[in-house]
């Protein structure tokens, strides 16, 4: 996510008419995308800060900006620490990023921090590295709570983008040559699930429902359930898209539809990331993760009995708090 971030913020600079360099020693404005989830990421931005403090001293005019989830988290805390920085802003008004600079060059340094997102980040201009793939922002924030994990914090609750406008993008995408996109969520199988629960929650379907949960949906029961095996499917048959990627998966809200469409359509990669966490029932618990070790093992075998080429990875938690030699070694079987 962040690195789509990233991809629009170089976009929107681009635009404004300034062109990439490599060396921070030239450049006008040096922007740091931040990520909270480990606590290396902290010391790496306040180091890197520390380091150009010297270059804001030989060159007042350079202007540094802080963005992402640390910036979202630590607003006060790196104005503090970093006083030489121009710009502050979160993980909601990356749209923003120009203006701001624009506006500190006359008004001085800003901290803007929003708590809601103005729009999402793939509605934006964008710079790529990669002339064939491109990441597709499906939905923004999550609704679990994880214990270990900072993200509804930092991005907020969980919003879904219309099933319709994501459409358009992949077949622009897909006009402009691209082959390959990546859908990214933060809990990217439960796409979906808030904007029907919002249709459903209505007497009556408004006019171009379709436009918003996609003519599969309004066609059936109409349930409030997730809309990522529709999704998946529709853009795996935009013409030109030739291999769809997902980034990442919840083990809980990893359906048997999702298998099926990995394992019927030849455009979705034979790839699923499904983070374990833990292989340890108790610590599950305390991670509030909703599954158990067995239950995420079924998942796992009913995926490679329906794909058997499929390449399985995962994340792994090591020393959570309260973890005893016996969560560890059953973290290890499961991983075996």
């Amino acid at each position: 996510m962040n690195v789509h971030d990233s991809e629009r913020i170089s976009g929107l600079l681009e635009t404004d008419g300034m062109q990439e360099t490599d060396s921070v020693e030239e450049a006008d404005v040096i922007v740091l995308n931040t990520c909270c989830i480990r606590e290396n990421a902290d010391n790496k931005l306040y180091g890197q800060l520390g380091n150009l403090k010297r270059l804001k001293e030989e060159r007042p005019d350079v202007q540094i900006a802080v963005a992402g989830c640390l910036a979202q988290k630590d607003r006060d805390l790196i104005r503090e620490r970093a006083p030489h920085v121009d710009v502050v802003l979160g993980t909601h008004n990356v749209s923003r990023t120009s203006e701001l600079l624009q506006e500190a060059k006359v008004n001085g340094p800003i901290t803007e921090i929003l708590e809601e997102s103005e729009a999402f980040p793939s509605a934006l201009p964008v710079k790529r590295d990669a002339k064939h793939c491109a990441w597709v922002t499906i939905q923004i924030g999550c609704d679990n709570s994880c214990a270990f994990c900072i993200v509804p914090a930092v991005r907020g609750r969980e919003i879904s983008r219309p099933f319709g406008e994501l459409l358009e993008e992949v077949e622009s995408l897909a006009k402009d040559g691209l082959s390959e996109i990546t859908l990214l969520g933060q809990n990217v199988n439960s796409y979906g699930r808030d904007l029907t629960r919002a249709l459903r929650a209505q007497k009556d379907l408004p006019g171009g429902a379709s436009l918003i949960v996609g003519e599969k949906w309004v066609a059936s029961k109409q349930t409030a359930r997730p809309l990522f095996t529709d999704l998946l499917r529709a853009v795996s048959a935009v013409k030109g898209i030739r291999r769809v990627r997902y980034t990442s998966p919840h083990p809980k809200d990893l359906r048997p539809e999702t298998i099926k469409a990995m394992a019927d359509v030849d455009e979705i990669c034979e790839h699923l990331h499904l983070p374990l966490q833990s292989g340890s029932n108790r610590i599950l618990s305390s991670m509030h993760r909703g599954y158990t070790a067995s239950r995420y093992l079924e998942k796992v075998e009913a995926a490679r009995l329906a794909i058997p080429e499929l390449a399985v990875s995962t994340d792994i938690i090591i020393g959570f708090p309260g973890e005893t030699d016996g969560d560890f070694e059953a973290t290890l079987e499961v991983a075996a």
